[in-house]
């Protein structure tokens, strides 16, 4: 019964039997009683809920032109429905109270639950999937011989499973095939005209005479009992791996990741050591989570930056150590024109400090929302200019396999020559091996693998990337939404039904519908040529990027600096209680990094 009341469901559809037996397996048993309420409009809500037995009614208030409130009813539900799954991925606020009309027997799943079952199966299978590949055989070789690590794991993440029944034709001989398929499990039989030739047993290929040497297939293959096969199309294996050819001849087409050139890089000599004795403080430039960011200069230098403070007491409280360390790891790591530079980092016995660069253009968010006032987004050219700035950035995390995953306008801050600069690494993660299954990010910028929770890497960054280019130029990001619930939806369902604004380019349209590509192993920037695809791109044709990398180029926004740089800012003001500094015996080892 709970099978067939979610396996409909978007966030459930492309779920395989066994992931939702597994989890049909955690629901709870629940009773309500008549007139009792299930859930409250409004409240932040965790559970999702199957109805086994009984009625329920479903209302909403509603605003009157005279200011009052009434319950309108919008429907009921009986046995059979399910309702609040988007309460599975985040605690958004409910969008209807839902009363028991009759005495009720329902079965409910909570998101801990659910997001702890799904973490461990998709861990579990991708981890068994890769070892299986790791040790696949063509061209009597292992795949370990032809394939990096790197490849193997993007291989794990592209390839599909299909089943087959006993006598059930896979390929027919003399069609022209464009797939090539591993046998995962059970036996596939050869038949050459008609009589058996051999059996293809666990982890052999087959399906490539025909994409090699562009002609039909020489056999037949048909099932000779149920079979699992990976497959995977030329097109598909190409845009990913490189040359399909060498690859099953035998050859290696494993590439190493090439390191970040010196000239993308800021060298680390242009870092600078201090105290916080020898800092004079200004204004507070703005305020985080775990305290604010102040404008301040050295006394022996002059030279000016913002000095990120936050309580240590606060971020202990908030079980937030690792995370705030890892940040200021993945900074000290990366050097980059278009990424927030850090230069030390200091504590007392209240608070630690970053000492950053001081960017004083201001959020891109701030010049965006002057454009949205006048009825729209940016000019191409100015989209394109920003983007780029992403896109450098990208560039070199993405070479470190650190996954940013939470582009924004807000995120993008001008220097004083106008160049976007990426800030706000609190998100970011070294994804070196596997996937992370963590649900973080702005909502209207969620990859549809983050909202699932069938684990993802840096893949995500570039669907951001889509969006952000969408929003850049149209003002609102393609899948906006009133409530999280619809926008979550809208992103299960893919780009597909999203309107294409008329005003945008043809080479706009097709980059950001090759990045919102809902298979993260096919989305633009994520396969074989990397980043260079989208610097590539013709919607970025005559953009001289050697000049952007040099910042020789003038801005499309010029900030209004001040002449006097120390009065950026607002004057000190009194912090709120849940940001009073209180002494912490937190002292982490900074110097390790």
């Amino acid at each position: 019964m709970i099978y067939d009341a979610i396996k409909p469901n978007e966030l459930f559809e492309h779920d395989t039997n066994i992931e939702i037996l597994q989890i049909i397996d955690v629901f709870k048993p629940r009773t309500f009683c008549k007139g009792e309420r299930v859930i409250e409009q409004g409240d932040e809500g965790s559970e999702f809920y199957v109805v086994e037995s009984g009625k329920l009614s479903i209302h909403v208030t509603v605003d009157g032109n005279d200011g009052s409130k009434s319950k309108v009813k919008v429907g009921d539900y009986s046995s059979g429905s399910a309702f609040g799954e988007l309460a599975l991925i985040f605690g958004s606020p409910r969008a209807a109270t839902i009363t028991a009309s009759t005495d009720c027997k329902l079965w409910s799943i909570e998101r801990t639950a659910y997001r702890s079952v799904m973490q461990q199966l998709r861990y579990e299978q991708h981890i068994e999937k890769k070892k299986f590949l790791a040790t696949c055989v063509v061209a009597g070789r292992e795949f370990t011989d032809i394939f990096g690590p790197s490849q193997i794991e993007d291989l794990t993440i592209a390839i599909k499973v299909d089943t087959y029944e006993d006598g059930q034709v896979i390929l027919r001989e003399g069609e022209m095939g464009d797939t090539f398929y591993i046998v995962k499990s059970g036996s596939v039989e050869t038949l050459n005209r008609g009589r058996r030739d051999k059996v293809l047993e666990e982890k052999e290929v087959f399906g490539t005479t025909s994409l090699l040497k562009k002609v039909g297939s020489p056999v037949t293959y048909k099932a000779a009992s149920h079979v699992a096969l990976y497959y995977l199309t030329r097109n598909d294996f190409e845009s990913i791996m490189g040359s399909f050819e060498d690859a099953l001849e035998g050859n290696s087409v494993y590439t190493p990741r090439e390191r970040p050139s010196i000239s993308t890089r800021i060298t680390t000599d242009r870092r600078h050591e201090y105290g916080l004795d020898d800092l004079t403080t200004f204004n507070v430039l703005g305020r985080g989570a775990f305290g604010q960011v102040k404008l301040v200069q050295s006394k022996t230098t002059k030279k000016v930056f913002a000095l990120k403070e936050q309580s240590k007491h606060y971020i202990d409280m908030k079980g937030q150590k690792e995370h705030v360390l890892n940040e200021y790891r993945i900074m000290m790591d990366v050097n980059h024109p278009n990424i927030l530079g850090i230069h030390c980092a200091m504590q007392d016995k209240k608070n630690l400090y970053f000492m950053l660069d001081l960017l004083p253009g201001g959020e891109l968010m701030t010049y965006l929302r002057k454009c949205i006032r006048l009825g729209g987004g940016f000019a191409e050219d100015i989209t394109r200019f920003y983007a780029a700035s992403v896109v450098r950035a990208y560039e070199q995390l993405h070479t470190f396999m650190i996954a940013y995953r939470d582009l924004k306008p807000e995120n993008i801050v001008l220097n004083k020559n106008g160049y976007g600069v990426v800030v706000d690494f609190g998100l970011a993660k070294e994804i070196d091996e596997g996937q992370s299954f963590t649900l973080c990010g702005t909502p209207d910028y969620l990859a549809p693998e983050i909202i699932r929770g069938t684990g993802h890497d840096w893949a995500v960054d570039y669907w951001g990337l889509g969006i952000f280019l969408f929003e850049m130029t149209h003002g609102t990001a393609p899948f906006y939404a009133t409530n999280q619930s619809r926008r979550a939806r809208k992103i299960l369902k893919g780009f597909e039904c999203v309107k294409m604004p008329s005003h945008f380019s043809g080479g706009l349209s097709d980059i950001v519908t090759k990045l919102l590509n809902g298979d993260q192993s096919k989305r633009f920037g994520r396969t074989h040529n990397g980043v260079k695809d989208i610097i590539n791109h013709y919607w970025f044709a005559g953009f001289d990027w050697e000049r952007f990398s040099e910042q020789s180029m003038t801005a499309p926004i010029q900030p209004d600096i001040p002449d006097d740089i120390k009065t950026l800012g607002k004057k000190k003001t009194p912090m709120k209680d849940t940001d009073m500094a209180i002494d912490s015996d937190w002292w982490p080892d900074l110097d390790q990094w």
